[in-house]
């Protein structure tokens, strides 16, 4: 996984351009060392140090609901698709660069995020979790669910983008039901899965939001006004985003 640690400005024609570039998060582990689940060794895990709330609704792990918390996931996934149902080719190209870009910069964020705030996940607490489980890396990288964050992140762009096309339809709602139906259904199935604590879920549904949120509204803030340009872009060490200013 990768951190977005530095940036460079460089001239391009009329625009300054600013690039987050993204370093090895290898670096960061090294500096600041936090154990898998395994390493803590056991009893090295206590419920008694989670915050109350999240103590409550701990789960101990669940193959099949993690399961179905994949399905849910890639169900949300799909729901862009209402929006061009009824549009050309062009809008569906368009609508699809959107909202690549949105899971770019959704799971990107999640990427780099998740190594300044490491936490155990719940399942860890648990003496019945397989040992495969407690071992891997992700063990460590509970805080916020990236699941749940990518979900919203497809539910709202989904809203927002139908919304936009077709303001007088109806169907809306029931876009907007829909959407964010699964995505709430993918939370509640990570924290019975014990993949997540309620916190990680209820943060990874706030920055998904605004994520799905985001994406579409900086394009419509673009085509007001080609001075600004911001868009999430994929390079070789990993995701980053680009935001460009005309300097005239």
């Amino acid at each position: 996984m990768w951190l977005p640690v530095c940036c460079y400005l460089s001239l391009s024609g009329r625009f300054l351009s600013i690039s987050g570039l993204r370093a090895a998060a290898v670096v960061l582990d090294e500096l600041v060392p936090y154990p898998t689940a395994a390493q803590m060794g056991e009893g090295g895990l206590d419920r008694h140090d989670v915050l109350g709330f999240d103590r409550a609704f701990m789960h101990d792990f669940d193959y099949e609901l993690q399961n179905l918390g994949h399905v849910l996931l890639t169900a949300t996934m799909l729901m862009p698709l209402a929006s061009v149902a009824g549009g050309d080719v062009a809008d569906a190209v368009r609508i699809g660069a959107l909202f690549g870009q949105t899971m770019l910069l959704s799971y990107g964020s999640k990427g780099a995020l998740v190594h300044v705030f490491p936490r155990h996940r719940p399942h860890t607490y648990f003496h019945g979790t397989p040992r495969a489980y407690l071992e891997d890396d992700g063990s460590r990288k509970s805080f916020f669910s990236g699941h749940t964050s990518h979900s919203f992140a497809a539910a709202t762009f989904s809203t927002v983008v139908f919304a936009d096309l077709y303001p007088e339809s109806r169907y809306r709602y029931l876009v907007g039901v829909t959407a964010y139906g699964l995505s709430s259904a993918v939370g509640v199935s990570r924290v019975l899965a014990g993949r997540h604590f309620v916190s990680d879920v209820v943060v990874g549904a706030a920055w998904g939001s605004l994520v799905g949120w985001l994406v579409p509204h900086l394009y419509q803030q673009e085509q007001g006004s080609q001075k600004l340009r911001v868009m999430p872009m994929l390079y070789e060490q990993g995701p980053g985003v680009v935001v460009s200013y005309a300097l005239s």
